[in-house]
């Protein structure tokens, strides 16, 4: 007899697998198995396992344990966190900008009466007003329907009278209201307070933000009622009259309107008694 017949013949003896009770020995399972038969019986449970770690590992937590994957993870959470910095940092150059513009509102600064303009292969040079037009200047003269301002029942800001009006060309984006001390400065609108702040030239203001993109401001104030953040409704007291800041000589108020970035004259759209 050969190695392979003996071989043969041992995978395939027949072997019985009694389990019976302890205490009574009555059978209770019995098995007959053969060497070739547990060899089977195996290789399946192994084959089985491993197509289960194949297929259900990578969808499960456990995945963090395969060789490899740390790596390609870490390399996706960069690639996220580049994105999203760069995302952020477009937001904040925006915020920056933003909050140049109103500053210099706030600070009384914004003119545009000039503007320079630098060629490509010419010299720096500077075109007065008068050269060129000013996109300002022109949408402010421009009707009411035609820049598409929404026709709100503005509410007034204060009871006095109107002592200084609009005028783009001297630089005064307001009117002035006469008022008397701690007289009630109310919102022309509901809205947002965007600042609720103080100045040297200005003193206490108050910016409200409206409904589309409507932006009203109260400067010279006594005293400031809201907090940046909080909802006002259409005539609320905001704030009260006073006399602050460098640039004024009696109690009253600035008051400012805009709308897209533009300046209005308030007395297009709200009944002041003059």
């Amino acid at each position: 007899m050969t190695i392979k017949d003996l071989f043969t013949q041992k995978i395939r003896n027949r072997y019985r697998l009694i389990i019976r009770s302890d205490t009574t020995l009555k059978e209770r399972i019995s098995v007959v198995l053969t060497p070739l038969n547990v060899i089977l019986i195996v290789s399946g449970i192994f084959v089985i396992s491993l197509i289960f770690f194949i297929l259900l590992v990578p969808r499960s937590p456990l995945k963090a344990l395969l060789p490899g994957y740390d790596s390609v993870r870490q390399a996706r959470q960069m690639e996220y966190i580049v994105d999203r910095m760069d995302s952020l940092e477009l937001v904040i150059q925006q915020n920056e900008a933003k909050e140049a513009d109103l500053e210099a509102i706030l600070e009384g600064e914004f003119d545009g009466q000039k503007e320079q303009i630098t060629s490509e292969g010419s010299d720096e040079s500077i075109i007065e007003e008068e050269d060129i037009p000013n996109p300002i200047h022109a949408e402010v003269h421009l009707p009411a329907e035609q820049r598409k301002v929404p026709n709100y029942a503005f509410f007034p800001p204060v009871k006095g009278v109107v002592t200084d009006t609009f005028n783009h060309f001297h630089g005064h984006l307001a009117v002035d209201i006469a008022s008397y001390n701690n007289a009630s400065v109310k919102a022309v609108l509901d809205g947002t307070v965007l600042v609720s702040s103080w100045t040297p030239e200005t003193g206490y203001v108050m910016v409200l933000q409206h409904r589309d993109d409507l932006v009203s401001i109260y400067k010279h104030n006594a005293v400031l009622l809201k907090k940046e953040g909080t909802f006002v409704s259409a005539g609320e007291v905001v704030a009260l009259v006073g006399n602050s800041g460098e640039m004024t000589s009696g109690p009253h108020l600035h008051f400012e309107l805009w709308f897209d970035g533009v300046p209005l004259d308030p007395l297009d759209h709200i009944q002041l008694t003059n």
